[in-house]
């Protein structure tokens, strides 16, 4: 890593980062062995690969580098294959191609399959197939197996089900293994850990991939 960056060295060496992508763009999604990134109008798979260009939209992206669009009543895979149209309160990528869809206390999957019905504080998908549900903090599978129960500040679910818990300046697997400890910008999760933005100096933003039980090669290592 020649560039000049803001990326902490001490991280680097303590919990296996690799730097994945560096450049300019908005935001960001990654999740199983894929990333997005937002720039202006478009959505790069993996910073490289065009997968849509549009206006007045909103998006995600799922762990097998998928991109859901929702646009005009509508949910489009890759802005092109129709998933799901018509009412919704919420809606997430299932991990499997689909969409679950919330509407008033039920979540289906693509809007018709039954998942889940009931209470919740909050809901993510665990890109298994199932849901997890956060409520009076904690965490269940399809609101009955317990993965975790504690504070936390937020989460999210990973591609392989379990939950990431932020802590303080902590991300934990399950609320008890340390995956990274420090500073960021954003993060999310990455193939078996998470992967951090950093905004660096000169506009650009670099995202690195942090597991200390994982290592990939840089693009960027000299």
């Amino acid at each position: 890593m020649s560039q000049e960056t803001v990326v902490p060295q001490e991280l680097l060496r303590r919990f296996n980062g690799t730097l994945v992508y560096r450049g300019r763009f908005d935001d960001f999604i990654s999740r199983g062995e894929h990333f997005v990134i937002h720039e202006d109008a478009s959505l790069f798979r993996n910073g490289i690969e065009l997968v849509y260009y549009g206006e007045g939209y909103s998006w995600s992206s799922d762990t097998q580098g998928d991109v859901f669009i929702q646009l005009d009543g509508r949910l489009l895979r890759n802005g092109k294959d129709t998933i799901y149209e018509g009412v919704l309160d919420r809606w997430a990528p299932d991990g499997w191609g689909n969409v679950i869809i919330q509407i008033d206390n039920r979540l289906l999957r693509n809007g018709t399959e039954p998942i889940y019905e009931g209470e919740w504080d909050a809901w993510r998908s665990d890109s298994q197939g199932a849901v997890i549900i956060r409520l009076n903090n904690r965490f269940l599978r399809n609101g009955t197996e317990l993965i975790y129960q504690g504070k936390c500040d937020a989460w999210t679910s990973d591609a392989q089900g379990n939950v990431i818990i932020w802590l303080g300046n902590r991300l934990l697997r399950n609320g008890t293994e340390l995956i990274y400890e420090g500073v960021w910008d954003e993060w999310w999760t990455y193939r078996n850990g998470i992967m951090v933005q950093y905004d660096e100096k000169d506009g650009t933003k670099s995202l690195v991939y942090y597991n200390p039980f994982d290592h990939m090669a840089s693009p960027f290592d000299d």
